[in-house]
């Protein structure tokens, strides 16, 4: 299809369409791929010097198997090195055109899509009651593959890369990537640390890169200059995207000193979540006393001499206890594990760990004299942080399962919540604390409890202006249970409903 139709010579063979028109709108993926063009035609069959097109269509649908996009311009999908069957190449680049050829033929049989994310969309913190919480897997998605759905996210496996970006920052555990998963990953690099420590009596350097960019440059790295350091252990996993805040601490933990992601330049936005993801691992590590600089390191480079010259340039990093452990569970649950035996091995004598806003660990700071406890934030939780008493008014909260989201203080209606990064070392975190109380309010009439006194008396200070509750009578309605209410309603005189009867309408004729 060709967007520019002046002066095209027919082509000997045309055992294929010849079509012109402008994409508006590309979506799908390998094999389903659905195309929306304006401005369609096809080629006339008389033509002769050059190709005639017919009338042309607006709004035409079409599908198709592989798209190849030799415009030159702007790809037609965000981040498609990351969408199988998108092939796009610079028109005047001949080895990329010979290149995309070969790799567009191939692309011919049966193919198997791998999974890269497993979603459990019971622990997706993304929205309740039509309010917003976390959308942090909606922001980092380069591919577009996840879309709101409601209360949680949907994941198109079909149109998913593998980046892992949203394992990386999901705080709840609920996008977990599993190409590869993080703890059969940690505990490989487990294994690799204990036997080099055993043998070298020192703790190894980490290299962790992608098959597409860094494959090709530690390969030159061998060839033309002296290969890897000793000490540096390289580790190809599927994207550098899974570099979170959890695997650098666990890494760290198993015993590697220095931890090395190398990442592509032409991935920006990519490597800038991964920056915020060392931010929340050197607050970790600088919060039990261990010194972070420079001890995770980003190199962004497609130049193997600049990457030859970092690697071998070695930091004078403080040395530190580590603490080996088997990685299991949800990233949470890792990082707990690894920033609790290092806080213990080298005796860390506190328990609470600051943290930069936006990290997924944290407590509540809560009003307690505004705070109503009309409980609204525990219906809204969905992480399961804020729980209730049913014995007696009780808002009770759990630190371990809170993940920031943020709900909360959106449903509030007195607005006396308000969030506090930080890592609790404690293992009060990991059990229920009372952080407000109430007296039960019992019924004026009968004495049935059916409230919190803080939140019948600011119920009835708000109302007690109002033009319904000017009598006493009324503003007592709110002191009483629901039955007592509607019965008491009905020996009043005058109702709270009746109201004058409801003027005539008048109309200019009125005025005559």
């Amino acid at each position: 299809m060709f967007t520019d139709i002046e002066g095209i010579v027919p082509p000997q063979n045309s055992n294929f369409n010849i079509l012109s028109g402008k994409i508006t709108r590309l979506t799908g993926y390998f094999c389903n791929f659905e195309i929306t063009i304006d401005d369609f035609s096809e080629a006339l069959p008389h033509s002769k010097e050059t190709i005639l097109f017919g009338e042309k269509s607006q709004n035409v649908s079409s599908e198709c198997d592989v798209f190849i996009d030799l415009t030159g311009k702007d790809p037609l999908i965000s981040s498609f090195e990351k969408r199988d069957g998108y092939f796009k190449v610079d028109p005047n680049d001949t080895l990329g055109i010979e290149k995309l050829i070969f790799e567009a033929q191939s692309k011919i049989g049966e193919f198997e899509k791998p999974i890269y994310v497993k979603f459990d969309e019971t622990l997706c913190a993304h929205s309740r009651n039509k309010i917003m919480g976390c959308s942090n897997c909606l922001d980092v998605c380069p591919a577009n593959a996840i879309n709101s759905d409601g209360d949680t996210v949907q994941i198109d496996t079909a149109i998913c890369g593998g980046c892992g970006l949203c394992g990386s920052v999901c705080p709840s555990g609920a996008a977990q990537v599993i190409w590869p998963s993080m703890d059969s990953l940690l505990n490989r690099l487990s294994a690799i640390a204990t036997n080099y420590i055993s043998i070298e009596k020192n703790k190894p350097r980490l290299l962790i890169y992608d098959e597409n960019h860094g494959n090709g440059l530690l390969s030159y790295l061998s060839r033309i200059y002296d290969g890897l350091p000793y000490d540096v252990i390289p580790i190809e996993i599927h994207s550098t995207g899974r570099a979170g805040h959890d695997f650098l601490i666990g890494a760290t933990a198993l015993g590697f000193s220095e931890i090395f992601i190398l990442t592509d330049p032409m991935k920006s936005s990519d490597n800038l979540i991964i920056k915020n993801q060392v931010d929340i691992a050197n607050a970790l590590l600088d919060g039990i006393s261990i010194k972070s600089d420079e001890r995770f390191n980003i190199i962004e480079t497609v130049d193997p001499e600049e990457l030859n010259k970092f690697i071998n340039s070695r930091n004078q990093l403080s040395d530190y206890e580590y603490s080996p452990f088997i990685a299991t569970g949800t990233n949470k649950n890792i990082t707990r594990t690894a920033i609790k035996g290092l806080s213990e091995k080298n005796n860390f004598d506190g328990d609470l760990i600051n943290l930069p806003s936006g990290s997924p660990y944290g407590r509540l700071d809560i009003n307690n004299e505004s705070c109503t406890l009309c409980l609204s934030c525990v219906s809204a939780c969905p992480a399961g942080a804020l729980q209730d008493n049913p014995e007696t008014p009780q808002l009770l909260f759990r630190e371990d399962a809170c993940i920031q989201c943020g709900i909360c203080v959106k449903t509030c209606p007195e607005k006396v919540i308000s969030l506090v990064p930080q890592f609790n070392l404690s293992d009060s975190a990991l059990s229920n604390e009372i952080i407000n109380e109430d007296e039960p309010f019992p019924c004026k009439n009968c004495g049935k409890i059916f409230g919190t006194k803080k939140s019948i008396e600011a119920i009835k200070s708000r109302l007690t202006k109002h033009s319904m509750f000017l009598s006493e009578d009324r503003l007592d309605l709110i002191l009483m249970c629901e039955d007592c209410r509607v019965e008491n309603q009905f020996k009043q005189d005058e109702k709270i409903l009746d109201v004058p009867d409801r003027p005539k309408p008048r109309t200019t004729d009125d005025y005559h």
